[in-house]
């Protein structure tokens, strides 16, 4: 009986210090930052490999709270969140475009976890629907076709124009 007792507590103490680990408010600065930025690189290798470049630093932005108008969304409401903002590279990037950043990435503040990856043409996924966390999505595994595909325009030969 204590074996058990003990394999629960063991158990529940781990999972609650885990939980707090990726609490953002509790991080130093300098962790949060490293925390923050390390998570943008990782979100936009996973859901757009071809995009990530490894170019200047990232902008952080926040906290910012949760706004809906969705009925669904309403216990989201007044949650904080980062806005990490991942820099193109004008040298390698195409230029025909206009393209400002690779990806913004936003991370709740109270579990480190991605929300929102949102691309410079303006496609993104969204993690916070039920069932379409970001964590669940990188568990069952990031089919080849979930993932998004750099268009350049010397694909597509010299008479297509892309606005």
């Amino acid at each position: 009986m204590r074996t058990i007792l003990f394999i629960l507590l063991s158990f529940f103490f781990i999972n609650s210090s885990y939980s707090q680990d990726n609490d953002l408010r509790k991080m130093s600065r300098k962790q949060r930052k490293e925390y923050l930025c390390e998570k943008a690189k990782e979100v936009t290798i996973n859901f757009a490999p071809t995009y990530y470049r490894e170019h200047g630093k990232p902008k952080i932005e926040g906290t910012f709270k949760f706004e809906s108008k969705d009925p669904r969304n309403t216990t989201l409401i007044g949650r904080k969140y980062y806005i990490v903002t991942l820099p193109y590279d004008p040298k390698k990037d195409v230029k025909d475009y206009k393209i400002r950043f690779v990806s913004k990435v936003y991370i709740w503040e109270d579990n480190g976890e991605p929300l929102e990856i949102e691309f410079s043409h303006g496609m993104s996924f969204i993690f916070y629907r039920k069932g379409r966390t970001y964590k669940d999505k990188v568990a069952k595994g990031i089919k080849e076709k979930d993932q998004m595909k750099l268009i350049d325009p010397d694909d597509y030969g010299p008479n297509v124009i892309i606005d």
